[in-house]
């Protein structure tokens, strides 16, 4: 799930403006990026995403988030992002199936 999602935002958006062996990202705009973890998981069965927090994200009913306010600390490569600065609050979602992954891409590019 990992690869399709790096996949599918890179087929959207090209290349990632940051790339680590620990973390993809995009700027989607020039305050919101959105961050894949590529250290975690270790294998390919689900992803870990980055967004700035908001309060649209009952858009995606069936995605499990972690709030993480702004003084709680995070995955660093995710600081570089817009949105995802340090000191502002972030939300970590897991992508388990394709569905998810369509919920995440209509969240992101269809609203």
């Amino acid at each position: 799930m990992k690869t399709r999602t790096i996949e599918l935002i890179t087929s959207k958006l090209g290349p990632p403006e940051g790339e680590t062996k620990k973390a993809f990202a995009w700027n989607i705009t020039s305050g919101f990026g959105v961050v894949v973890q590529q250290d975690q998981p270790l294998r390919d069965e689900y992803a870990i995403v980055w967004l700035p927090f908001n309060n649209d994200l009952e858009a995606l009913p069936s995605i499990e988030k972690s709030v993480y306010p702004p003084e709680k600390g995070r995955h660093s490569n995710t600081y570089a992002s817009p949105g995802l600065t340090k000191g502002e609050p972030a939300v970590r979602l897991k992508i388990r199936s394709q569905s998810q992954l369509n919920e995440l891409t209509r969240y992101l590019f269809e609203f």
